[in-house]
């Protein structure tokens, strides 16, 4: 007979994979848990748990001030969702950045949004995340880094990019949607250029802050 010690490790290894109830034998368990572990690893090689907590709280945050704390119209959004993803940028960087800006839009529009999902909003998340991050990830806090991203940001991505996903959602001619749009983006560029550049600045005199 076993020792019970050797039964109770026994039992708690089995119990970390649920995944192993349905397996056919014991090997098939072995393999379904080892797959799990590469798995956590893979993911911690990746990300620092600094890196993931951070993230996870800077989407958090575009989500409730994008969803929640915005002006919201079928044709133009005026908010602040932005500066969480500059956050990240400036923190770790353009892929980091891109992905926690389509998340950001995946979770809110899925969880919060007023209409049906549409991914073409994903995909400038994506390239918003992105570009903040070419520009300001590992660069000195100069205006022109700032000014170039939130030009590129504001006028390629939410005023182009995303005015034809308006037009392909709600079939408004492309042109008749620019007028609202141009004024929201004029509106937009000197807000997030002083208030990426005041973020910038908090970082940089705290340099534990970044990654």
């Amino acid at each position: 007979m076993k020792p019970p010690d050797e039964d109770n490790l026994l039992l708690n290894k089995l119990s970390r994979c649920a995944s192993a109830s349905t397996a056919k034998d014991f090997s098939e368990a072995s393999f379904c848990c080892g797959m799990t572990q590469r798995k956590d690893v893979f993911l911690m090689r990746i990300f620092s748990t600094k890196q993931l907590v951070t993230m996870a709280l800077m989407l958090a945050m575009e989500v409730v001030l994008t969803r929640f704390l915005s002006i919201n119209t079928p044709m133009i959004r005026i908010g602040f969702g932005f500066l969480p993803i500059a956050v990240v940028a400036v923190m770790y960087g353009p892929i980091r950045a891109a992905l926690v800006g389509a998340l950001a839009d995946f979770i809110g529009a899925n969880m919060f949004g007023t209409g049906a999902y549409f991914p073409g909003f994903t995909l400038t998340g994506f390239l918003i995340g992105a570009t903040y991050g070419v520009f300001m990830y590992k660069r000195p806090s100069k205006m022109f880094n700032i000014v170039a991203s939130v030009l590129i940001v504001t006028i390629a991505w939410q005023l182009a990019l995303d005015t034809l996903w308006v037009h392909i959602i709600t079939g408004t001619p492309y042109v008749a949607l620019l007028p609202w749009r141009i004024a929201r983006t004029v509106a937009m560029i000197p807000v997030q250029i002083f208030s990426i550049k005041a973020i910038f600045h908090v970082l940089e005199k705290n340099p534990s802050l970044r990654g």
